[in-house]
């Protein structure tokens, strides 16, 4: 736009002779906050206890060694024999396991023995080593066998022998000088009573 062109000056004087007032816009911002979880505030009154949870699986089961004879049989056991059985499966019995049967009917028909051999899928045992047999054998029966309740006290053993003698001391300090007895030289005189409490030497006296 020229400066010198009074028509166009005079247009742009009317067109912005009035100011337009300005008109700030404003904007809505929506700020999201995310909520943090609550923090657990110590309780000072009385706890109040939960609910029970469920019972847990059994544990296996313990060593066994009761069981009885699976139908009535006949025994003979004689002191140191050997008699076979078929009791329960699965008992802990192993070699060497001493051993108390029993008649179920009269308790004191029993005896005591030693397990040679158990099968434990099967149950078939053997004892041997049998000992202490009490009452009659000679009927059909059923029989309980237990693990023995091994409480007698065995015999005294033997006494050692003597050990070997020790070492010998030192030598020990030497003691006091005893009393002297006066020499003689083979003179009478000088001989008397006194002499003879502390001894003296017979070569002084002629």
């Amino acid at each position: 736009m020229s400066r010198t062109n009074t028509v166009l000056l005079n247009n742009f004087l009317d067109l912005y002779k009035t100011p337009i007032p300005f008109i700030p816009q404003t904007k809505t911002i929506q700020l999201l906050l995310s909520i943090a979880p609550p923090v657990p505030i110590p309780s000072t009154g009385t706890a109040i206890a939960g609910f029970t949870g469920p019972i847990g699986p059994s544990g296996k089961n313990g060593d066994r060694f009761s069981s009885i004879t699976k139908t009535p049989v006949t025994i003979a056991p004689i002191i140191g024999g050997v008699i076979m059985l078929e009791v329960g499966p699965n008992l802990a019995y192993i070699y060497g396991t001493p051993v108390y049967v029993s008649s179920a009917e009269l308790y004191t028909t029993n005896f005591k023995g030693v397990i040679l051999a158990y099968d434990p899928d099967t149950g078939y045992i053997t004892i041997g080593n049998i000992t202490a047999i009490n009452g009659s054998f000679g009927t059909a029966d059923i029989y309980t066998i237990n693990a023995q309740v091994l409480t007698s006290i065995g015999p005294q053993g033997p006494q050692g022998g003597a050990n070997f003698s020790g070492l010998m001391g030192g030598k020990g300090p030497t003691g006091p000088t005893g009393p002297q007895v006066p020499f003689s030289g083979g003179n009478s005189a000088f001989i008397s009573m006194s002499m003879f409490q502390y001894g003296f030497d017979c070569g002084d006296v002629e």
